[in-house]
Order: structure tokens, then C-alpha cells, then sequence
């Protein structure tokens, strides 16, 4: 039973860390949203307010999130590749892993480029975009982000507990 214990212990404080690592990226990541935000509030006149919420949409509207989320990709791919404590170990099974952590998102980056070429094609008639298409692919591109950057993060830290 105590063992049990221990090693869920052990695995769940390195999930918790990636989770408030990605939870506070993502709070800054969203200072421009909430600085239009306050703006907005701050504005007495209703045109400006207006035009800031307009903003405010239209960063949302223009894939800001999805871009932000893919930057933390790779964030954090790039804490994987310079960790020192990680290294690649012989054998089909750890360089499969290896290779998936590589091309996730290599992969994610091709078809948020694609996405995001559509979009700006169908921004020339606004009355063609399929909003519910629209969010739902962004949903999901943003989702695998959020797993990625989790389950990679959950690894970092669980081999730097390791190395201690």
C-alpha cells in the first residue's frame, strides 16, 4: 500500500509542476488580452471602447491563442533538447519516444501553417468562413498543445527529480 503511495506521490508532483509551469505561461501569455481589457474599461467614449474590444476579439479572431499555445510547444521542446539530464538511451522503445517528442510539433506546426493559410484566404470574404469549422480546429490544435506541453513537461520534471 505505502509503495503504491509513494510512487503515485512521486509521479503527480512533477504533473503539477508542469501544470502551474503551463498555467502561468499562459496567464502571461494573455497580458495583451487583459491590458485591452482594462483599457476598455478605463475608456469613457463608446467608440474606443468599441475599437478596443474589436481588438480584443480580433486577436482571438487571428489565431492569437493558437499561436501562443504553439509558442509553449516549443518552449518546451527546447527545455527538452537542453536538458542535460536527459539523454537518449539505446533501444527501439526510448528513441521511439525520443522521436515522437521531436516530431509532434514539427507536425502541429504543419498544420497550424495550413490553418492558418485558409484563414487568411477566407479573410478576403468574411461571409465564407464556417466559424464552427473555425473553432473547433483551433480547439484541437490548441488541445494537443496543452497535452503536449503537459505530458513533456511531466517528463522533464520527473528525470530532474531523478537526477537529485
Amino acid at each position: 500500500m505505502t509503495a503504491n503511495k509513494t510512487e503515485s506521490s512521486r509521479t503527480m508532483h512533477p504533473f503539477i509542476r508542469a501544470l502551474l509551469w503551463l498555467s502561468a505561461n499562459t496567464l502571461v501569455g494573455f497580458i495583451p488580452v487583459g491590458v485591452l481589457k482594462w483599457q476598455a474599461s478605463m475608456s469613457m467614449e463608446a467608440g474606443d471602447k468599441a475599437f478596443l474590444t474589436g481588438k480584443m476579439i480580433a486577436s482571438f479572431r487571428d489565431c492569437g491563442v493558437m499561436f501562443l499555445f504553439c509558442t509553449l510547444m516549443t518552449a518546451v521542446l527546447l527545455d527538452f533538447l537542453l536538458a542535460t539530464y536527459i539523454k537518449i538511451r539505446e533501444g527501439r522503445d526510448h528513441g521511439i519516444k525520443y522521436f515522437g517528442i521531436m516530431a509532434s510539433p514539427i507536425a502541429l506546426f504543419f498544420i497550424v501553417v495550413t490553418f492558418y493559410q485558409t484563414v487568411l484566404h477566407y479573410h478576403e470574404d468574411p461571409a465564407k468562413i464556417n466559424y464552427a469549422y473555425y473553432a473547433w480546429s483551433q480547439g484541437i490544435i490548441i488541445s494537443c498543445s496543452i497535452i503536449y506541453c503537459l505530458t513533456v513537461k511531466t517528463i522533464i520534471y520527473s528525470k530532474e527529480k531523478e537526477v537529485k
